[in-house]
């Protein structure tokens, strides 16, 4: 763990209730002695090296440390202090600081529970007020720990602890029906000791199950018949009693689903939506008993402009782009943490050809990881498949190659570039929060693919001489409307009136594209060569 908010509460006891299951218990009879069981051990502070004499949580026996036993004869996790990298002290702490604190933790799926508890017993026999164990919760998979119980120590003989986590957390966070990190921390003085640190045993998870279908949700800012902006719109809805997750769909008529379905835990979603269009939106709470019954389905509209998603940092100025360079863009960025736009800066691809990406970070931590996406269809989200990851860390590079499909709209779109800390090691999303990096979004004007010369159109017509110095003929302008000559890259240099010879003599050497643009709307394409 590189960072990580810690936000104080101090629970107090509850007694479980009948209605009570048990979700997880853990009484380590079945680890092994010196591992961490089925926990993860990790820690608090600002150490970037962990010393080898340091404080950890290992599961052991009463005998290697019978003071420090929760359990009788048998294992318990406990706090020791390793000698070296392999070797720890049975019944000693270590010295320690702010800079190191040891964490375990293990992650709980109460995804069909409400009223989640925690029970516990512990033994802290600490040798001064700084010598303590602490309970620590997190609702977002580690991004945030919450102190639930604080400053246990004072006791050589068991100690039993039951805390309830919902309860606790009502208004604050969402608990019931989730997944969350619960674990045990150690806090010491700068002195080693020896006696018994902190030790824990008899963990036990609660919560009940629902036993009615939920109540339909009510939508958060969202009317009937509001017209929003297209691309990518995030909707929200409000917790409904007893729902453990939600079924979302979004369609283009009433009761269909065939832009956005998926079945979710969060309280909103993000669905991508073409401009000037009407779209139906329906959100069903379920749980296990089964789905809420005559919820309403809401329409919207959206209208010409598109919207994205705007990224976010948590941290501080830390994992910075210093240079972006790709397709024809020599960006020296300001290196701002969080977010910039830069989409007045744009760069010109064309279909079916590749490009290499570069981007330069400053500090280059060994752990940084640059991500790309192109928004090819212009709908306003960044999907998996419009997604490139670069390698590299100061300089992070990479081949993007532009697909030449139909789905790959023509025209400017957007790209965004983002980087961040990749430890833990996670799945960049183009939106959302990072705890710390950098986005930075450009336009990219997508053009179509340069015609071969075996690609253009066979007809009567033709060309000549090909190649040709000033003057280009052609044999029949018959039924031609119009004529426009395009360089290689498709933008348009010359537009011109039908005619049988055409002065080209202000245009450079090299190679053009001339559409003859028909009466009956059809188009013929030629290549020619001016030499």
């Amino acid at each position: 763990m590189k960072k990580i908010l810690l936000t104080c509460f101090l629970a107090l006891g509850f007694a479980a209730n009948a209605q009570q299951v048990t979700v997880y218990s853990e009484d380590f009879e079945s680890a092994t002695t010196g591992t961490y069981g089925a926990w993860t051990s990790g820690y608090f502070g600002t150490a970037t090296t962990i010393p080898d004499a340091r404080n950890d949580f290992m599961v052991r026996t009463s005998a290697e440390c019978t003071t420090g036993s929760v359990n009788g004869s048998g294992k318990h996790l406990q706090i020791v202090r390793y000698k070296n990298k392999t070797e720890f002290d049975n019944c000693i702490y270590g010295a320690q600081s702010t800079a190191y604190r040891p964490l375990i933790y293990k992650t709980i799926d109460a995804s069909k529970y409400k009223n989640i508890k925690l029970s516990f017993d512990w033994v802290c026999n600490g040798q001064t007020d700084q010598d303590y164990g602490q309970v620590m919760f997190s609702p977002n998979a580690g991004a945030s720990f919450y102190t639930i119980a604080d400053k246990l120590r004072g006791s050589s003989t068991k100690q039993h602890m039951e805390i309830d986590i919902t309860d606790l957390f009502d208004g604050v966070q969402q608990v019931d029906f989730t997944s969350f990190n619960i674990g045990f921390a150690f806090m010491a003085n700068a002195t080693v000791h020896n006696a018994p640190g902190f030790s824990v045993d008899n963990i036990v998870i609660t919560g009940e199950k629902p036993t009615e279908i939920p109540a339909c949700t009510t939508f958060d800012g969202l009317a009937d018949g509001a017209t929003v902006n297209a691309g990518t719109f995030t909707f929200a809805w409000n917790v409904a009693a007893d729902a453990s997750a939600y079924k979302v769909t979004v369609g283009t008529a009433p009761g269909l689903s065939d832009v956005y379905s998926a079945t979710t835990q969060a309280l909103s979603a993000s669905v991508p939506l073409a401009p000037s269009k009407t779209y139906y939106i329906k959100v069903v709470p379920t749980n296990e008993v089964g789905d809420a019954t005559g919820c309403t389905e809401l329409s919207i509209k959206s209208n010409a402009t598109i919207a994205y998603c705007i990224p976010t940092t948590t941290g501080t100025a830390d994992e910075l782009i210093s240079r972006v360079t790709f397709a024809g863009i020599n960006n020296p960025s300001t290196a701002t943490n969080g977010y910039e736009n830069f989409t007045s800066i744009t760069g010109v691809v064309e279909k079916g050809s590749s490009y290499t990406m570069t981007v330069t970070t400053a500090p280059a931590y060994s752990l940084n990881q640059t991500v790309v996406w192109i928004d090819y269809n212009q709908d306003g989200a960044f999907s998996d498949n419009e997604k490139t990851v670069l390698t590299g860390t100061a300089t992070a590079t990479g081949s993007i190659a532009i697909p030449d499909i139909e789905s790959v709209k023509e025209g400017n779109t957007r790209m965004r570039v983002r980087l961040h800390y990749n430890s833990p090691a996670i799945t960049l999303s183009p939106c959302g929060a990072t705890v710390d990096g950098q986005s930075e979004d450009y336009t990219i004007n997508i053009k179509a693919k340069a015609l071969a010369v075996s690609d253009v159109n066979k007809s009567n017509i033709s060309v000549y001489p090909n190649p040709f110095t000033d003057v280009l003929k052609i044999s029949d302008v018959k039924g031609v409307k119009s004529i426009s000559v395009s360089d290689a890259s498709g933008r348009e240099v010359k537009s011109l009136a039908p005619a049988a010879e055409l002065n080209l003599s202000n245009l450079k050497e090299g190679l053009y594209i001339v559409n003859l643009k028909m009466e009956d709307g059809s188009v013929k394409t030629f290549k020619a060569i001016k030499k």
